[in-house]
């Protein structure tokens, strides 16, 4: 309650469906006109962009019943021309309903004003998805020049709030899209705001969707996906693993490499056969000699004879 409280602006009555009274919008209908719905345009900054058909058709079921009790907001768009400054809902329900004119308040505003309005209006009633607000922070400030702490000063909410907000367009597009529609939380976006890597970004998108992690247990999941420590992990897990199949080379102690040689060097020279020296794994020391052909290994067997 306290933040619309900020927000209110002697404008609030506009920023209603379609219920309210003269005297709630400032006491006086004065200024109100019946305008042609074909001399009226919406504007194409408007930063609410998803307009849920269900809703509209039945706001204008309500319209046909009741009329269009709460005017919009225009401002002058060339000669009997206007722009919706606040109030699309009810000029798209108006003509879904039927109707040829609507109540209308002509207010004379620039760019910066009709924006801010707009925002202010989408804001009240939480009408923005989280990427329509991040994109009319941004346009503010592109197009008009207006810091974040203005911009958190006029929505009533703090610097940090609206940082965050425009750090969402980072996002690729696949991921906004998911944060749009609330397949996935702001918390886990936020998270994915620090992933620079577009396939990674992707691939961690794909696993938030999955909703079986926390927004704790999913940051430090993306950390462990960024910091390689995964990789590392599994490398030194296969490192471990190659290294217990890997056969232990059990060496001769120098006394014993002596003797070995010396029985090798006399076994060729009286058999004319070089044998090889190993240490099975249960301690035994086996002598292994090879031949190139069965005559060979005959001449020695008759030679050891």
């Amino acid at each position: 309650m306290a933040k619309k409280e900020r927000l209110k602006n002697g404008l609030d009555s506009l920023f209603e469906d379609n219920f309210g009274s003269a005297e709630e919008s400032g006491g006086k209908s004065t200024g109100v006109e019946e305008i042609r719905l074909s001399l009226i345009e919406p504007d194409r900054n408007q930063p609410r962009s998803d307009f849920d058909e269900a809703r509209l058709n039945e706001l204008a079921d309500n319209i046909r019943q009741h009329g269009v009790l709460q005017p919009i907001l225009v401002r002058p768009a060339g000669e009997d021309r206007y722009m919706i400054v606040a109030g699309e809902r009810r000029w798209r329900a108006a003509r879904i309903a039927g109707l040829s004119e609507i109540p209308a308040l002509v207010r004379e505003l620039s760019d910066l004003e009709a924006a801010q309005i707009a925002l202010i209006e989408n804001i009240q009633r939480e009408d923005l998805n989280p990427i329509e607000e991040a994109k009319a922070f941004k346009r503010l400030s592109d197009e008009f020049g207006m810091t974040q702490e203005d911009i958190a000063r006029i929505v009533g909410k703090s610097r940090s709030a609206v940082t965050n907000s425009i750090r969402l367009l980072k996002l690729i597009p696949e991921v906004q899209e998911a944060v749009a529609d609330k397949q996935i939380s702001i918390g886990h976006a936020k998270i994915l705001c620090g992933v620079e890597d577009q396939s990674q970004q992707h691939v961690l998108m794909l696993q938030a969707l999955a909703g079986r992690m926390t927004v704790r247990q999913f940051e430090e999941h993306v950390d462990n996906v960024v910091s390689g420590r995964y990789i590392r992990e599994a490398e030194e897990k296969e490192a471990r693993k190659t290294e217990r199949k890997k056969p232990k080379k059990v060496v001769f102690g120098d006394s014993e490499e002596k003797m070995l040689l010396e029985a090798r060097t006399a076994i060729y020279s009286e058999l004319g056969i070089a044998p090889d020296f190993k240490r099975a794994k249960n301690g035994v020391i086996v002598m292994e000699m090879e031949f190139g052909n069965d005559e060979m290994f005959k001449d020695f067997l008759k030679r050891l004879c």
